[in-house]
């Protein structure tokens, strides 16, 4: 719809030629044929063409909206900064390797490493009733064929703090 001001002014310039073009058709079969109505109407059609020419050239392109989503999808199991977890080794203040710490979320699940449980060289933990322990950590693999860990205290090679903050008291 061509705008001459709005779109409503553009609507009525439409059928305003398009009346008068159907005026002029019935008016040229009724007067002798010349061809000074032609020449005025093509002259009159020819100047409303500039304008026309000009508001197609200028007219906006639409505005095409680009949103560029970058899903990731979540790490099943324990993860740190979307990386999974396989291990994790508690120390104490004093930088003392802790063993078979029990860890667990703030809503006090079990936070278990998924997938370690059924690795059959994994030393797992048991409650008194034999039921696996699977958040205990550090993780610690027996040598195979052996039913032994060759080496219980080997942890990555880490800076422990020296901490300045008196413990907290321990209940007994």
């Amino acid at each position: 719809m061509p705008r001459i001001g709005n779109a409503k002014l553009g609507a009525a310039a439409i059928f305003v030629a398009v009346a008068a073009s159907i005026a002029l058709g019935l008016w040229n079969r009724g007067v002798a044929r010349t061809r000074l109505p032609l020449a005025v109407l093509n002259i009159v059609l020819l100047a409303t063409l500039v304008p026309v020419a000009v508001h197609l050239s200028h007219r906006a392109q639409p505005e095409v909206a680009t949103r560029v989503f970058i899903q990731t999808e979540p790490v099943p199991g324990l993860a740190y900064n979307g990386a999974p977890v396989d291990n994790i080794y508690p120390y104490s203040r004093d930088g003392r390797l802790l063993h078979d710490v029990l860890l667990y979320t703030g809503s006090g699940a079990p936070l278990d490493v998924p997938g370690a449980a059924i690795d059959p060289q994994r030393r797992v933990l048991r409650t008194t009733s034999g039921k696996q322990v699977l958040n205990a950590y550090p993780i610690r693999y027996f040598d195979p064929g052996t039913g032994q860990v060759a080496h219980p205290g080997a942890a990555p090679k880490v800076q422990i703090p020296r901490i300045a903050t008196p413990p907290l008291p321990v209940a007994k």
